[in-house]
C-alpha cells in the first residue's frame, strides 16, 4: 500500500493511534474513492476503499480536506485505519 519514511503518528484522534503516510509515497492503483464525509474528529474527510486480489477494506484510507490547527501538518497526507492493515516501521 505504500512505502515512505515520513508517516506521521499521531495520537489523540481516536482510540488507537493513526499512522499518515504522505500522498506521493501511497500506491493509489489500489484505492477507490469512496466519497467524501465527516471523519475522526468531525473533520470533512475524503475516503477510499483498498481494492486487491484476495479482497478489500471499505472505507480505510482518508484524508483530511482541510486540515487546520493542530491537524494542519496532515495536508496531503492518507490516514490508515490501524485495524485492518499491518504496519510495519523500522
Amino acid at each position: 500500500m505504500a512505502a515512505t519514511r515520513d508517516a506521521l503518528l499521531v495520537h489523540g484522534l481516536g482510540e488507537t493511534p493513526v499512522y499518515f503516510v504522505p500522498r506521493r509515497d501511497v500506491y493509489t492503483e489500489h484505492l477507490v474513492e469512496t466519497g467524501t464525509r465527516p471523519g475522526l474528529g468531525g473533520r470533512d474527510s475524503k475516503f477510499w476503499s483498498v481494492t486487491a486480489s484476495g479482497g478489500g477494506l471499505e472505507n480505510a484510507v482518508w484524508m483530511f480536506l482541510m486540515p487546520e490547527g493542530e491537524t494542519e501538518p496532515l495536508l496531503d497526507h492518507f490516514g490508515f485505519d490501524p485495524n485492518p492493515f499491518n504496519i510495519t516501521v523500522d
